[in-house]
């Protein structure tokens, strides 16, 4: 007994020895750990933060040669022939992937880190990844402070040129369709369009009347009426003339009231939102959307609503809206949006054919304007051709006694997509 005593005594020992052996060991890492603690700073980027955009396409400009890892795509290849200076785009895009590199900024060398996780229950191969970026430096906050301020400012710098169009995937993200194309508010051949325009200047106006009355600073729209007059195109236009980040929300798209919160929290202060089509979603409070209608309305002016955001919904069928949907307070405004009028029609020719155009028998109101901006195409060398067409004086070649046939086809009432715009 007395020896199996001794033996556990010289057992527990040993471990004891071994135990404060190892943590004598630990001692140098522990002391590291506590002086990076107070002497590293770091700042974590991530994925779903506007500013996690912004550093990307700012380190894109100002240090691509330093990327030793990148992840290769074509860029939007199109220009803005609208800018007075044209700004030539290489087509390809070259991206910071999975990497480390040092940033030498002002003297301090910044440590840039990209990182991805996989997340194994992803819908999509698109949200298979999750990345961020990480800066860190030795005393370096005042240095990456200085960093991330001047990174905000290039990018509110490239927005004045040309705001972004945004929509929204299933899980909520954004998904970046790049500068605005399409037709200038000046195009925009519309009864409503001052009016428009007057208001939203008002609004941005008064931020500081909202602020000392306690309202909340946002501007709510409704465009209604029959398809094919550009709905869709008033809004992108109104982006580009305010020069503001455009957000389409696709809520039939999202599974659940959280991934809305995530698209609603992915929008930025002071930027357009549009939900189109909203009849087809929330006709009434037990529609089609998995959404909740509540959820909407929290995310509109409630707890969840942005800063200085303008929102416009459209619909063809006004008359299908739940009325708590679109009631004062939450749309300001009601704009109807219908068939062009004669003089609208005599204005819209004028523009297209580049000289003053006069209709003679022209039933005002009888066609959309997607419509007539067919007609026109069709007939963009024949002017007398298309007045015929759209005065009921013409329907075949024969008739205009042209050789280049004239295809007049049925053409269908259709809201201008956003597809279009993009590759108008």
């Amino acid at each position: 007994m007395e020896i199996f005593n001794q033996l556990f005594a010289g057992t527990a020992l040993l471990a004891l020895f071994s135990y404060l052996g190892y943590q004598i060991r630990a001692v140098p890492n522990l002391i590291y750990a506590q002086v990076r603690k107070l002497l590293v700073y770091s700042a974590n980027i991530e994925e779903t933060t506007e500013l996690f955009t912004y550093f990307e396409l700012w380190l894109a400009k100002h240090h691509e040669k330093g990327f030793k890892n990148v992840k290769a795509s074509l860029k939007n290849s199109k220009k803005n022939y609208e800018l007075k200076e044209k700004l030539e785009k290489e087509k390809l895009l070259l991206q910071h992937y999975d990497d480390i590199f040092i940033l030498n900024y002002k003297g301090k060398r910044l440590i840039i880190t990209k990182g991805r996780e996989k997340f194994e229950n992803a819908s999509d191969i698109q949200n298979a990844f999750y990345n961020n970026f990480r800066i860190e430096g030795w005393f370096a906050k005042k240095k990456i402070a200085e960093l991330l301020s001047e990174v905000i400012e290039y990018n509110d710098a490239l927005r004045k040129i040309s705001p972004i169009i945004y929509t929204n995937d299933n899980e909520g993200y954004r998904i970046n369709f790049g500068e605005i194309y399409g037709k200038s508010i000046e195009n925009i051949i519309l009864k409503e369009k001052q009016k428009i325009v007057n208001d939203i200047n008002d609004f941005i106006s008064k931020e500081e009347w909202y602020f000392k009355r306690g309202l909340s600073y946002k501007r709510g729209y409704l465009f209604y009426g029959p398809p094919g007059n550009g709905k869709t195109t008033l809004c992108l236009a109104l982006a580009k003339h305010f020069n503001r980040d455009i957000h389409f929300l696709n809520l039939n798209d999202l599974e659940q009231d959280s991934k809305l919160l995530v698209s609603i929290n992915n929008i930025k202060n002071n930027s357009i939102l549009v939900i189109e089509d909203v009849d087809v979603v929330f006709g009434t409070r037990d529609g089609k959307s998995k959404i909740s209608f509540s959820a909407l309305l929290n995310c509109m002016d409630g707890a969840f609503s942005k800063y200085g955001i303008i929102t416009i919904m459209t619909t063809n069928h006004i008359e299908r809206i739940d009325p708590a949907l679109i009631r004062e307070g939450r749309i300001d405004m009601k704009i109807k949006i219908d068939n062009p009028e004669m003089e609208m029609v005599e204005e819209y020719l004028s523009i297209f054919y580049g000289k003053k155009v006069k209709l003679n028998g022209y039933n005002s109101g009888s066609m959309s304007m997607s419509k007539i901006q067919e007609i026109c195409l069709l007939n963009k060398d024949n002017l007398q051709a298309a007045k015929d067409i759209l005065c009921g004086k013409l329907t075949t070649a024969k008739q205009a006694n042209v050789s280049v046939p004239i295809i007049l086809c049925e053409l269908k009432d259709q809201e201008i997509t956003k597809q279009n715009l993009l590759e108008a």
